[in-house]
């Protein structure tokens, strides 16, 4: 799978604070509070009636007020904690995906799982009795195998191009593709098989594979 690079970084997590969401939550919080304390001092007989308008005053200020006081305390605790966190993000590269298994990947909706049409992982995923190889082989179906590629090129680019897993033979792959940085290969393996290779008789690499 592709690995996360510095471009994928949500800059946006540094101006959360002041997202439409976060300021139309203050807005509806004043609100409310210049409600209830117009309500409050209306209904409470041994207390001043103040008018809407007074209401909207005191609570205003009060937030203003906060707002102010908490800029000034914490100015130097923002210089400190959102410089270093910017160096930091710009120094440090992200951390690999935190996947491993298949469960993990079927856990993880987003991402789409194929490998190579009548290559051996499509007879194994057609004919697994595993349950989560059973349910992620349906996920295929469903997507009318659109997630199965041609070739190894062909998955392998569109390992770079969006949320997709390759799965395939892990030699062509770990030399072909290994070097890439880009890539991420996952540390469990599946489907383990044995492979022969035909030599001629008296080979001197006979004893040498033997030993491998």
């Amino acid at each position: 799978m592709r690995k996360p690079s510095n471009d994928d970084h949500m800059w946006t997590v540094y101006t959360k604070q002041f997202s439409v969401p976060a300021w139309a939550t203050i807005s509806g919080t004043v609100l409310v509070l210049v409600v209830l304390l117009f309500l409050t001092t209306r209904l409470s007989p041994q207390q001043p009636s103040f008018s809407f308008l007074d209401s909207a005053t005191v609570i205003i200020g009060f937030v203003a007020g906060q707002v102010i006081l908490m800029g000034l305390m914490l100015q130097v605790l923002l210089l400190a904690y959102y410089t270093s966190d910017l160096v930091s993000s710009l120094t440090a590269g992200p951390s690999p995906p935190k996947l491993s298994t298949l469960y993990d990947i079927y856990q993880n909706p987003s991402l789409k799982l194929g490998f190579e049409k009548g290559a051996a992982p499509h007879l194994y995923f057609s004919e697994s009795t595993d349950n989560i190889v059973q349910k992620l082989w349906q996920r295929i179906q469903d997507n009318n195998y659109e997630t199965l590629m041609n070739s190894l090129d062909e998955g392998m680019q569109r390992v770079l191009r969006e949320p997709y897993l390759h799965m395939g033979w892990g030699i062509p792959m770990r030399y072909g593709y290994g070097h890439d940085c880009r890539l991420f290969m996952l540390p469990t393996s599946y489907f383990h098989v044995q492979a022969s290779f035909m030599l001629k008789k008296d080979s001197p690499l006979v004893p040498v594979l033997n030993k491998v």
